[in-house]
């Protein structure tokens, strides 16, 4: 497994001291791809930003696991030719949280779903949509700089990921 970034408070302009203890969450993020070369991307419509499907280890899922899980509830999609392309880590020193994000590449097999979206992203107005790669660049582009710190952390996330693609 291979590091690909780390995003820290100071990348974004807070003080930085990371905790000895901390909390940790790992995730699983997919560039999705369609018979198109289109790729899938959710939108949180309260808070209005954007983001690759993917989402939480839950128990003693695999990576592979979940990623084939947050797969078909986000983009109601079955995947292969599944490509590891390596992890990123945001280390949030002011809430005491590592969250460690593998990212992959994927492709959609057999016809495209509906997205299962759970009661949190359903509150929050996600809708999935797919996109060429230039598209996802504009979409990420033009959003509005986010300043509060959870916000910030996400969006500095989607758009480092992005250059991965």
């Amino acid at each position: 497994m291979s590091l690909l970034a780390t995003i820290t408070d100071a990348d974004l302009g807070f003080p930085y001291t990371f905790p000895e203890k901390h909390e940790t969450r790992t995730a699983c993020r997919a560039f999705l791809l369609d018979a198109d070369g289109r790729l899938a991307y959710m939108h949180n419509g309260a808070k209005n930003h954007y983001k690759l499907p993917g989402g939480g280890v839950e128990g003693t899922e695999t990576l592979q696991e979940t990623l084939t899980r947050e797969l078909r509830e986000e983009a109601g999609c079955d995947i292969h030719n599944i490509t590891y392309l390596g992890y990123l880590e945001e280390r949030r020193g002011q809430k005491g949280f590592l969250q460690t994000s593998h990212l992959f590449r994927a492709e959609v097999l057999g016809p495209k779903g509906s997205p299962q979206l759970d009661a949190k992203e359903q509150s929050e107005n996600f809708t999935l949509h797919w996109v060429t790669p230039a598209e996802a660049v504009t979409l990420l582009a033009n959003q509005p700089r986010e300043t509060a710190y959870g916000p910030a952390f996400l969006q500095a996330r989607e758009k480092l990921l992005l250059t991965f693609l």
